[in-house]
């Protein structure tokens, strides 16, 4: 998309293109033992630690995603 737009690449453009599925995808289960454990505390430092993990970041992600998405896509949010 970048290239397309004849835009010069860096870092920082590279990742804003980046959306939102994504980001999500990086909390698979597939990265937990690749990614997270070394990770985890740098990237989501003021998260309390008991709930700090792969797996509860993946669900709230998960569930922030598919309320974007419906919103997106015009759908009801509430009944």
């Amino acid at each position: 998309m970048l290239s397309r737009q004849h835009k010069v690449l860096n870092p920082g453009r590279i990742i804003a293109e980046l959306n939102f599925g994504f980001w999500s995808s990086m909390l698979d289960k597939c990265y937990e033992q690749v990614l997270w454990p070394q990770l985890i505390k740098t990237a989501f430092p003021y998260m309390p630690r008991k709930i700090r993990t792969r797996k509860v970041l993946s669900q709230q992600f998960h569930k922030i995603r598919q309320l974007r998405n419906r919103i997106f896509h015009h759908e009801p949010i509430w009944y």
